[in-house]
């Protein structure tokens, strides 16, 4: 299920309500989520208000610092010249901008076979190696 506003692409093979419910339905309605597949932003946090088991995507931000204890973290490769990544202080209300490094940085490099094996993971169920 992909909850967001409308100005966010709808994400291919996801059921989209983009837009069509307030930021207090969205948090109502998540808690009856088994799983929060996100990037580091409101879903993270609704995922811990409601204690749902999170699998939360990291770019230029680092899930050491911002992400919480029980969630499960993928993090990107951080390959651009600010060591401390494109999300700072001096930033902000950037973070919806295109990355100037192009589409081989952060976010671009987790690949979706690693996404699934670790969402399959968290739901408990058994993953093609078997763990």
């Amino acid at each position: 299920m992909q909850l967001a506003n409308m100005r966010q692409p709808h994400v291919r093979g996801a059921y989209s309500i983009r837009g069509l419910i307030d930021v207090r339905r969205m948090i109502s309605f998540v808690r009856h989520f088994d799983l929060v597949i996100t990037s580091h932003n409101m879903f993270m946090h609704i995922a811990r208000l409601h204690e749902i088991p999170a699998l939360v995507l990291w770019g230029p931000s680092d899930h050491g610092f911002y992400g919480y204890t029980g969630h499960s973290h993928l993090q990107g490769k951080r390959t651009c010249a600010n060591a401390g990544g494109c999300i700072g202080p001096l930033t902000d209300g950037h973070q919806s901008s295109p990355c100037p490094m192009g589409d081989d940085h952060c976010m671009n490099t987790l690949k979706t076979e690693a996404i699934y094996q670790a969402a399959l993971e968290i739901a408990g169920t058994p993953t093609s190696s078997g763990r």
